[in-house]
């Protein structure tokens, strides 16, 4: 099967070819995490970091420290949404209007959880794929954001680092660029999954 996966669902995507190589005909990996930990933590935390005033991470954290017992999650979960999404996740913030999915239309338990997840994800995550990416034999197209707080350099590191990777990064787009970027990002992956026809 050809698999797809975004994000922290690219790494998802990634480690299940790895354990499952003979199930994975193809992979599309959308701005994924950086494939060395270490060597841009800091970077991209500091990129995601100037983005935000101070007084938007002051109420961020007050939110996302609520949002546990919260009463109402959804509501928390949108006031999150807006202070962040926009101005965190998009080169042009007007390109967030044109979202269709809902982060916060989820069961309330599953809002509550949401940062306990995210970090115990984020946990699993090797420090370093490169050598598990080195014996991965399938087609692999890499999507990034030129404006991504992940630097292109990480993508970079997985270009180089799986046999049969292709890089397209995408101008003026960032951490969602198939909203920001859709005539690309779509002509990009229909070239890629119409190859195997060819």
């Amino acid at each position: 099967m050809a698999l797809l996966g975004h994000s922290g669902g690219a790494a998802v995507a990634a480690r299940y070819a790895i354990e499952h190589p003979g199930r994975v005909s193809r992979m599309i990996l959308v701005a994924p995490p950086p494939p060395v930990r270490d060597a841009y933590a800091a970077q991209v935390a500091a990129r995601f970091a100037s983005r935000l005033d101070t007084a938007t991470w002051s109420r961020l954290r007050v939110l996302q420290s609520a949002l546990p017992a919260a009463s109402d999650p959804e509501r928390v979960c949108r006031e999150i949404i807006r202070a962040v999404l926009p101005r965190a996740y998009f080169a042009d913030s007007t390109a967030y209007l044109r979202m269709r999915g809902d982060f916060c239309a989820q069961p309330p338990d599953r809002l509550r959880t949401q940062p306990a997840r995210l970090a115990a994800f984020l946990h699993t995550l090797p420090p370093d794929w490169r050598a598990d990416l080195r014996r991965l034999d399938v087609p692999v197209l890499l999507i990034h954001g030129d404006h991504d707080a992940i630097p292109v350099a990480a993508a970079r590191e997985w270009a180089a680092s799986l046999p049969g990777a292709r890089l397209v990064v995408l101008p003026a787009a960032d951490h969602l660029p198939w909203i920001e970027q859709p005539a690309r990002f779509f002509a990009a992956v229909n070239d890629f999954l119409g190859e195997r026809s060819r």
